[in-house]
């Protein structure tokens, strides 16, 4: 099974998966606003895999907040390897306050953005699909393979 991976030119209202290694799914609320959540790691159980945790968590970011703090923005899109804004705006085009989100959601992980849970990676990814409200069937192991 294999996902393709597309950075859409967002549609208001609907849930787009943007980086299939950690199941992060985007969608865009407004022009500068964007709910994200995903699936990490829930610490190292390098014991027994089966037994390994993950957690789900999201977030909701307005882009426009961070245009505010210039300093902090180029810090975070600096860790992504992006020179500025500009640099973002000419790879990005219209999906520029979309990769800014992403970028802010996974410079701030877990830290700032909310838990929805932790369990087993079938659990972890049936809460993440209960929150997507998807009815799509996924086949965690298939997916971890690759």
């Amino acid at each position: 099974m294999e996902l393709t991976i597309e950075t859409p030119k967002s549609t208001i209202g609907y849930w787009f998966l943007t980086d299939d290694s950690c199941f992060q799914y985007v969608k865009k609320n407004s022009e500068t606003e964007y709910s994200l959540i995903e699936l990490a790691v829930y610490g190292l159980d390098e014991e027994d895999e089966k037994e390994q945790k993950y957690e789900v968590y999201e977030d909701t970011i307005d882009v426009q907040k961070y245009f505010d703090s210039m300093d902090e923005l180029k810090t975070i899109l600096n860790t992504f390897g992006y020179k500025d804004l500009k640099a973002v705006q000419n790879e990005y085009g219209d999906s520029t306050n979309q990769i800014i989100a992403e970028c802010i959601f996974e410079y701030h992980g877990r830290c700032q953005a909310n838990p929805i849970g932790i369990g087993t990676i079938h659990e972890a990814i049936g809460k993440l699909m209960g929150f997507l409200e998807l009815a799509a069937p996924v086949d965690a192991h298939e997916i971890l393979r690759r």
